[in-house]
């Protein structure tokens, strides 16, 4: 009788704990899947990632050598993939769109959305957003601001600098 109970409990505790096992290895195996996806798309633009981060569905990487930047997003089955060349990017900017929202009195901010904006060198009104932070794709936030903020300083060391200096004439 009491190993029937036992027996009884232990199948029990599987069946109910086993699908939350299951779920976390499938997402895993996506993370993994889709983080090799990434880098073999950067190999096949014969991209050497010095610098990357992977976070989500999105993925950024730096090659100093050939000065250039690779953005991958991964929406419902769908690569969105730039690759932006450093020398041609005049400034970088980063955007923030937050809601005012009133909760028991008190003001708050939410975070809609952060992008990353680059401005080219040769055509200032030509802009490339890439976005960080979205809350209509990913509800959950991780640092998106800092993020975007490392990612500007990180670009704007490779990026195309204009002389200020003028010829004298």
């Amino acid at each position: 009788m009491d190993y029937s109970m036992g027996l009884v409990s232990a199948i029990l505790i599987t069946i109910v704990f086993l699908p939350f096992f299951y779920i976390a290895y499938l997402g895993k195996r996506q993370s993994k899947q889709r983080n090799k996806l990434f880098y073999k798309k950067a190999r096949k633009l014969g991209l050497h990632l010095d610098e990357q981060e992977q976070w989500g569905n999105t993925f950024v990487g730096l090659d100093q050598k050939s000065s250039k930047l690779i953005y991958m997003r991964s929406l419902t089955g769908k690569l969105i993939r730039k690759e932006i060349s450093l020398d041609s990017i005049n400034s970088c900017n980063v955007l923030i769109q937050q809601a005012k929202q009133k909760t028991k009195g008190k003001v708050d901010f939410r975070l809609l959305k952060v992008d990353l904006e680059l401005i080219y060198a040769a055509q200032p009104e030509k802009r490339t957003l890439l976005n960080f932070f979205d809350q209509e794709v990913v509800y959950a936030q991780d640092h998106e601001i800092e993020r975007a903020e490392r990612w500007k300083n990180r670009i704007g060391k490779y990026m195309h600098k204009h002389s200020t200096m003028r010829s004298a004439s």
